[in-house]
């Protein structure tokens, strides 16, 4: 029974990874000048992290900075930084994106589904995922501790 129940558990967690990529699919792009979201996704990647933000969030704001500045860092390493607007509206998405120099690729999850797939409520919310687009960790927040963890997924 124990080893039906985990059966059960991983192919959960496998037809989730499959959805997760599919609802990143289908976001839509707000960065001007970047390569397309497939092309991109179907890249060969060592990491994949997907950050979940809105424009009127003071810690999510804070976050922008921070993340690009230590992706810049690991800018050899193939990184997929995926950040996820949870604006209602997107013109507040772009007004916010156009203020920021951070070179990371901006999605609009209009209708919250992937917030409602991975059922977190609090932002700035940050996702690891394996190159086979596995959940394996998530940093909820931002503040001194998130950084530290954030950085050790990179090293």
């Amino acid at each position: 029974m124990k080893f039906l129940i985990f059966v059960l558990f991983v192919g959960v967690l496998q037809a989730q990874a499959l959805d997760l990529k599919k609802e990143i699919s289908s976001l839509e792009v707000l960065s001007e000048n970047t390569p397309s979201l497939e092309q991109i996704i179907s890249e060969k990647q060592e990491l994949i992290v997907v950050d979940f933000w809105a424009s009127w969030c003071e810690p999510c704001k804070e976050s922008f900075k921070f993340y690009g500045d230590i992706l810049k860092k690991y800018k050899k390493k193939k990184i997929l930084f995926l950040s996820v607007n949870l604006d209602d509206d997107k013109g507040a998405a772009i007004k916010f994106l156009k203020e920021q120099n951070h070179g990371f690729l901006n999605l609009w999850d209009k209708n919250k589904i992937l917030m409602k797939t991975l059922s977190f409520e609090v932002i700035p919310h940050i996702v690891l995922l394996s190159t086979d687009w596995q959940i394996k960790d998530n940093i909820k927040g931002f503040n001194n501790s998130t950084k530290a963890k954030f950085k050790k997924w990179l090293e």
